[in-house]
């Protein structure tokens, strides 16, 4: 399966925080045999395929119609339906699924899109102590970078504090559990 964000919104990024696909009530497993591709970021792919709403996968420039992400099972999967869950900032996202056919040619998908937020059990504070775990103890943001709304608006949330500001941006200190 091939997911684009079909929309050019360059002020946003698209994060995609988990991608699961069923068939009926069941989640099909994940297996070392998927090949996951993308053109943006794709070291980063694996995290949106890892079962943990703590970490992304994200083209990590501001949204375009030619990002995607895609997945190749490595056999043929029969499949109902692809949950892929992103934050509230990526609300602006809309999909293009596409599947190849029988003669190997990529083929739009059917689909419908129900909005739901992910639960908020503490994903942003859990981003935040991933980085402390990693010996990060601050993180560094420019007024003019796509992110920084979000870093002020969610610190809080982040287990975050401004350590300091200036006219350019501010350094926001993760707070220790």
């Amino acid at each position: 399966i091939r997911v684009y964000q079909i929309h050019d919104v360059p002020t946003n990024l698209w994060i995609v925080n988990e991608v699961r696909v069923y068939l009926g009530s069941l989640e099909i497993e994940r297996s070392n045999a998927w090949r996951l591709r993308s053109r943006f970021a794709p070291w980063l792919l694996p995290a949106a395929f890892d079962n943990s709403p703590s970490t992304s996968w994200s083209p990590w420039e501001g949204a375009r119609s030619d990002q995607f992400l895609e997945v190749d099972f490595g056999a043929t999967v029969r499949l109902d339906r692809i949950d892929i869950q992103t934050c509230r900032d990526s609300d602006f996202a809309d999909y293009r699924v596409e599947a190849v056919d029988a003669a190997g040619g990529w083929q739009p998908v059917e689909t419908t899109t129900a909005r739901r937020e992910m639960e908020a059990d503490n994903t942003a504070r859990e981003s935040a102590m991933a980085l402390h775990r990693m010996g990060f103890r601050y993180i560094v943001a420019t007024r003019d970078h796509f992110s920084f709304p979000m870093l002020v608006r969610t610190k809080a949330a982040m287990g975050l504090e401004i350590a300091g500001q200036s006219e350019t941006g501010a350094v926001f200190r993760i707070i220790p559990p």
